[in-house]
């Protein structure tokens, strides 16, 4: 099998799976079917009942069935380009969903025509990009890795060199709207895990260990928002803040007035009042803002 017949083989494999994971019978991932199993014996069928209609319909006019079938390709700059660039389409299409796990890498090298250390190549770029991960013995899965992707964006700001107003600007538009959000969708255990974090902040005169409550609080914010999107943008941003931060976090009246405002945002939150929790996060941020300048201007003097 060529690279790109394997390749879209691939993609009909998940629909395959499903309408078999539909059926009364041994449940996805059971010893008796295996997912990989499953997944080579859906790739076996397909192909070659693929082919033999192909074969026998080759004077006839290629209907729409061949042209989802065998979609006309950009050709790919290297092998292992091409095997990234179609599991991203399957994951795109939902036709690979976080959860699956793929075959064997040496069963799946042999579907898709290349070799495994191609193969390996092409999981390990989508691991890097968040969309994949493999564990010893486990194999690769289908698996969001946000922590992975907010580090790229991360390094992607610092390359765009994004200035600290930029920065304080984003915050300013985007936290307001997390804090209604996890106003109106927080968990009881989440308001506990942000409870916990003002009182490791209030509780430390460690900068560091001050910070990282900081970064929790607000990353439980986000998280109770319910919006995996503002997840991803706020970890970024306090990152790059950190030296700016870290300066600060040195100057007893931020901090007191910090510990202030962050019990407004919880107890908005907590309460459930999204428009509460819309102002007192805005406060805080414009507050910690005008702060934060001011005492890096006497620091700097």
């Amino acid at each position: 099998m060529t690279v790109v017949h394997g390749l879209e083989a691939v993609s009909e494999v998940h629909d395959l799976m499903a309408a078999r994971r539909g059926r009364a019978c041994t449940s996805r991932g059971s010893p008796e079917t295996p997912p990989a199993a499953v997944l080579l014996a859906a790739l076996d069928t397909r192909a070659s009942s693929c082919e033999n209609w192909f074969n026998h319909t080759s004077n006839q006019p290629i209907g729409v069935y061949v042209t989802e079938l065998f979609p006309v390709l950009e050709r790919p700059r290297s092998a292992v380009a091409g095997v990234e660039q179609h599991l991203k389409e399957l994951i795109r299409a939902r036709r690979l969903v976080a959860g699956d796990r793929l075959p064997a890498e040496r069963q799946l090298a042999d579907r898709l025509g290349v070799n495994r250390s191609t193969l390996r190549s092409a999981l390990q770029s989508l691991a890097d990009q968040g969309v994949l991960a493999g564990r010893h013995g486990s194999g690769w899965t289908v698996e969001a890795q946000g922590h992975v992707v907010a580090s790229n964006l991360a390094v992607y700001l610092q390359l765009e060199d994004v200035s600290f107003q930029h920065l304080f600007d984003a915050r300013r538009a985007v936290e307001p709207a997390i804090a209604a959000g996890a106003a109106e969708h927080r968990s009881d255990e989440q308001v506990a895990a942000m409870r916990a974090c003002i009182a490791a902040m209030r509780g430390t005169t460690d900068a560091d260990s001050y910070l990282q409550a900081d970064s929790d609080f607000h990353a439980l914010i986000a998280a109770a928002s319910g919006n995996p999107v503002f997840t991803l943008l706020i970890s970024p941003a306090l990152n790059l803040l950190g030296d700016v931060r870290r300066r600060a976090v040195g100057e007893p009246k931020v901090i007191a007035a910090s510990h202030s405002e962050h019990e407004m945002i919880l107890a908005a939150i907590e309460r459930g009042d999204p428009d509460a929790a819309r102002d007192a996060m805005l406060t805080h941020i414009t507050s910690f803002v005008s702060r934060s300048t001011t005492a890096l201007s006497q620091q700097d003097s």
